[in-house]
């Protein structure tokens, strides 16, 4: 949308534009700082609803910023159910992780009626980064019930790169919040190695664990492969 974009073009930052290029390098770039973007969607829905909603209707988006500002407009949203037909209409053409583990609205927080089926549903996506979102959703809702496990691990065995290192991400979280549950479901058998390995990697750089706790998981590893050679 050409008011949109020259609003962004406005707030370009050449340096982070090549920065940003690098993170994200096969998107359309203008090179504007999330915070700006951010800033800008509040004062578009308070001060120009009409350009919101004519926005939010002209998909796909040609900027990888345009998109960032639909999603901030969304997370501005009060009404649950125009959200949720908004997201639906949104998330075929979501296709990038700094979008997608950006977009997180307040009303999908903590409501426990309409989000869970929703996330499910999306989890049987055939799109990417639609299940790369739902499990972003998983992890941002702190859902790490043995269930909640084995659905991500279920998603995660996939050669898809965003879907793999996500689900990887959520289980060293999920290894921290709730470890019974993921150390029943930690072995080559369930995971699959590219998931197993990932997730394992994912655990010894997190700052979350101790020395120690990552030797444990390391020589869970290492006996899982002897036991299977």
């Amino acid at each position: 949308m050409e008011i949109i974009q020259e609003m962004l073009l406005k707030e370009q930052d050449l340096g982070y534009l090549a920065f940003n290029q690098k993170l994200v390098p096969n998107q359309q770039l203008i090179g504007v700082r999330i915070p700006i973007i951010r800033s800008l969607a509040k004062r578009l829905v308070r001060e120009e609803p009409d350009v919101v909603n004519q926005f939010l209707q002209e998909l796909p988006h040609q900027y990888l910023e345009e998109n960032h500002l639909h999603v901030f407009l969304l997370q501005e949203e009060k009404d649950l159910e125009r959200l949720l037909e908004r997201t639906d209409n949104f998330l075929p053409y979501l296709d990038n992780w700094q979008t997608c583990d950006s977009f997180l609205p307040p009303l999908f927080k903590n409501n426990q009626s309409q989000l869970p089926l929703k996330i499910k549903e999306w989890l049987q996506s055939t799109e990417e980064f639609t299940k790369r979102y739902a499990m972003r959703l998983k992890l941002a809702r702190q859902e790490f019930l043995q269930k909640d496990i084995c659905d991500v691990i279920t998603v995660g065995q996939t050669d898809e790169y965003y879907v793999y290192m996500m689900a990887a991400w959520y289980l060293s979280i999920a290894a921290r919040k709730n470890p019974s549950a993921f150390q029943s479901q930690f072995t080559l058998n369930k995971m699959g190695n590219r998931l197993y390995q990932a997730t394992l990697r994912k655990i010894c750089e997190s700052k979350q664990f101790t020395h120690e706790e990552k030797l444990s998981y390391k020589r869970m590893a290492d006996d899982e492969r002897r036991s299977i050679s």
